[in-house]
């Protein structure tokens, strides 16, 4: 394995990278305060919990939802516990996000980047996407969690002689399957997994046999297809199969109907723009919603961004445990750039890896540390803003309704919260208003009251 490029940490440079991401971590610690935070996809996946909860299955108002059930699960748990709360799903996050870049930081040590691996956390948690998303009872942190932990054991597989290696390979696998249930991109970890066994040094004859019969490998993706189309056709009358593929809200009749709307080439241009401008958003650290007028600076430093990333990726994925590392996060950006919706948070799940790529390429230009520098501390302060914007959040009290979110549930916090402010009952959404009546201490026992649209 070549050895690592990394910026120059002097000193007591590390010690300060680590205090600043200890900061950051207090900062979502005390977003547990907050009350509620709820978005659509919020309310779908505590839907399903309490659907459950309730002896009724994962439903969304009485109908199979596609989201898997590995969330709504863990909610219905501490739903039977007591603990269901706005500030329990905070710091359940915390739990999860620290164990996940954890997981992260240390396969980046036995990849030998251990500085990178550090900055890149610290990317991570300063990232405005992150903020904005960690208070909000999401996949997104339990998902960081047991895929960064997956990949962490894949590392050990491939580092680990003897038979402790196949171990970590079940624990690997035993956590892929977790991720799997938890968002169905986590299909694309099982790939990484298979390439780590095959890449393990003590594998080397095996590999050699292969490419002397590589003829045969063709039977591999064959093979793969046709249990794929199998399992789908014994799937096909499945309430699962219907809510996945043919109800015409799903995801994959939606994507259907874009691209039945345009070629092939505008279908794939118009995700290449989302993906810039979502790259964008990473890259300045700024929502573009923020900043309308200074769009095209987004798509630029998107673009800019994915050009960093491909030349950086190139010159780790001969690194060992680092190439695994860019083989999740190639794998992971392909089946978005398929993806015809927009939304930054699509990125959560690999922000740690866009980071270190990002890192490793920017420090190999001895010239740019300077320039390098200057742009970690404006990433640093747009990070804390955002911070300390959602702790204003946290902390307005009977205001809450009015700050939080584009308006669309304000008149639902209203009603639910009971803040004083005037309601107009038209405007309010029953499934929100009986979530924040279960969840949010501050919320009033909605049960029984329900406004009706």
């Amino acid at each position: 394995m070549k050895p690592s490029v990394a910026i120059p940490l002097k000193g007591q440079q590390p010690l300060l990278l680590a205090a600043a991401a200890a900061v950051f971590c207090l900062g979502f610690a005390i977003q547990a305060f907050t009350p509620l935070r709820l978005n659509t996809d919020a309310q779908r996946l505590l839907a399903m919990a309490v659907s459950a909860f309730e002896g009724n299955g994962y439903l969304v108002q009485g109908e199979r939802d596609q989201f898997p059930v590995g969330y709504p699960l863990m909610v219905r748990i501490m739903l039977d516990w007591g603990i269901a709360s706005s500030a329990a799903f905070v710091i359940a996050n915390l739990v999860f996000l620290g164990a996940g870049l954890t997981g992260f930081y240390l396969t980046c040590r036995h990849a030998g980047l251990a500085h990178a691996g550090l900055g890149a956390v610290l990317l991570t948690l300063s990232s405005w996407v992150l903020i904005k998303h960690f208070t909000i009872p999401l996949t997104e942190p339990f998902y960081v969690c047991v895929s960064f932990l997956s990949l962490f054991f894949a590392a050990r597989f491939y580092r680990e002689p003897g038979m402790g290696r196949w171990l970590s390979m079940f624990v690997a696998t035993a956590l892929a399957f977790l991720a799997y249930q938890t968002r169905t991109i986590g299909l694309v970890l099982f790939p990484v997994l298979c390439v780590t066994v095959f890449i393990h040094p003590s594998h080397a004859s095996l590999l050699e046999s292969l490419a002397r019969g590589w003829k045969k490998l063709i039977l591999i993706p064959l093979a793969t297809l046709a249990l794929v189309a199998v399992s789908l056709t014994l799937l096909s009358g499945t309430p699962w199969f219907e809510s996945q593929f043919l109800r015409p809200e799903s995801y994959f009749q939606s994507m259907l109907s874009r691209f039945g709307n345009q070629s092939l080439p505008g279908y794939l241009f118009m995700n290449a723009g989302y993906r810039a401008l979502e790259a964008g958003e990473l890259a300045l650290n700024l929502p573009a919603s923020r900043v309308g007028g200074l769009i095209p600076l987004f798509y630029i430093a998107g673009g800019l961004f994915w050009l960093m990333l491909i030349l950086g990726a190139s010159r780790m994925v001969k690194g060992g445990v680092q190439g695994l590392l860019v083989l999740y996060f190639t794998l992971y950006a392909a089946v978005f750039f398929l993806w015809p919706y927009y939304d930054a948070r699509f990125w959560v799940p690999v922000l740690p890896v866009m980071a270190l790529i990002g890192w490793q390429f920017a420090v190999r230009f001895r010239k740019g540390l300077v320039m390098a520098r200057l742009f970690l501390a404006v990433y640093l302060l747009l990070g804390t803003i955002a911070l300390a914007y959602s702790t204003r959040l946290t902390f307005s009290g009977d205001r809450f309704s009015e700050h939080y979110g584009d308006g669309t549930l304000k008149m639902s916090y209203r009603f639910a919260q009971q803040n004083g402010l005037p309601v107009d009952t038209s405007a309010t959404d029953p499934l929100a208003v009986e979530l924040i009546g279960r969840f949010d201490p501050a919320g009033r026992e909605a049960s029984g009251q329900l406004v009706q649209p």
